[in-house]
């Protein structure tokens, strides 16, 4: 599990020791970018020209959106036991957002902000790092997508995140229906092994289709190579047909039984300007979708849909409803 660290930046040596005893554990340990500095300068973040210059705030925000996780070290600060200071508070807010889990290493303060920590639900540690687990929900998905975590929501699935972090070039595959069904997989098995027994793994891998070749994300070197690359994909849909497929697996860590299918979707694109390029490549997520594009952008890109329109979003819901019933999940 990615764990962000957080807490006064006082505490900047106590982080490093939550991290050391975390990364034994096995989990991957993010802390704040200017930990090393603020061990030097514990005064450091009070200093407000500094924290402007370097977006302190953001900076930390972004960290907990790529994470599973936070941990707030609240030990006792300004004769209060547990103290809770008032970034670290936003800090917890935004992951209990985000559907990040929040673990506690001592029990809420009794403070003006006890209320709200507590409708957080965190997990108390008791002082005890030892104790942050792997996973709490019987069902984990193995993705940070967005589009993946709405459509579980949708289901009323209660599930946590735990992203998988695997190499997918390992996996080298011609064909696009056997190739996002061995993603899926691989996904699956590495989350699976972080967990342990006693949970469902749910996993998707989505690629699209075009001529024979098959695309994923935009990817390049730089962003904007990467914009250049989803630009060419863009133009080349551009009135014409190409299909996506997506891949699931299911697993159940307690018997290893695997569930895996795929599914295709074809979607046909409408002639597209260079305006219509242009927008699409200004939606912030757009870089992060297999063939360019995301939810955002189909009015502008989409003329008309074969197939499922779960699958576009990367989990074919008529797939894996009945592959979580399977697995003895209720939905």
């Amino acid at each position: 599990m990615r764990i962000v660290i957080c807490g006064s930046m006082k505490l900047a040596n106590k982080m490093k020791e939550a991290k050391a005893v975390l990364e034994k554990a096995g989990h991957d340990v993010v802390l704040p970018p200017d930990t090393d500095a603020s061990v030097a300068n514990p005064n450091l973040n009070e200093e407000i020209e500094y924290c402007i210059r370097t977006d302190v705030i953001r900076n930390h925000f972004r960290l907990i959106a790529d994470a599973d996780a936070v941990l707030t070290l609240n030990y006792e600060r300004k004769g209060i036991p547990g103290y809770i200071g008032s970034n670290t508070l936003m800090d917890m807010a935004i992951a209990h957002y985000l559907k990040k889990r929040v673990f506690l290493l001592y029990p809420v303060p009794d403070t003006d902000c006890a209320v709200e920590v507590k409708i957080m639900q965190p997990v108390i540690l008791d002082g005890d790092i030892s104790r942050v687990p792997f996973a709490r929900s019987k069902v984990i998905l193995a993705s940070k997508s967005p589009r993946r975590m709405q459509l579980l929501e949708q289901l009323g699935v209660d599930f946590e995140v735990v992203e998988s972090r695997v190499d997918e070039s390992q996996v080298k595959e011609s064909d696009p229906r056997e190739l996002v069904r061995k993603l899926a997989m691989l996904k699956a098995e590495a989350v699976a092994k972080k967990v342990g027994k006693g949970h469902v793994i749910v996993a998707g891998d989505s690629v699209t289709h075009f001529n024979g070749v098959i695309l994923g994300k935009p990817e390049g070197e730089t962003e904007e190579k990467a914009k250049e690359r989803a630009r060419k994909m863009l133009r080349d849909f551009s009135g014409k047909k190409h299909d996506v497929y997506s891949g699931l697996c299911v697993l159940d860590t307690s018997t290893g039984k695997a569930l895996t299918d795929f599914t295709k979707t074809t979607v046909r694109f409408r002639d597209l300007s260079e305006r219509d390029i242009e927008a699409c490549l200004n939606e912030k997520r757009v870089l992060g979708g297999a063939g360019a594009y995301v939810p955002e952008t189909w009015p502008r890109c989409f003329e008309g849909i074969e197939g499922s329109h779960t699958n576009v979003l990367g989990t074919p819901t008529e797939k894996l409803i009945p592959m979580l019933r399977q697995s003895g999940v209720d939905v």
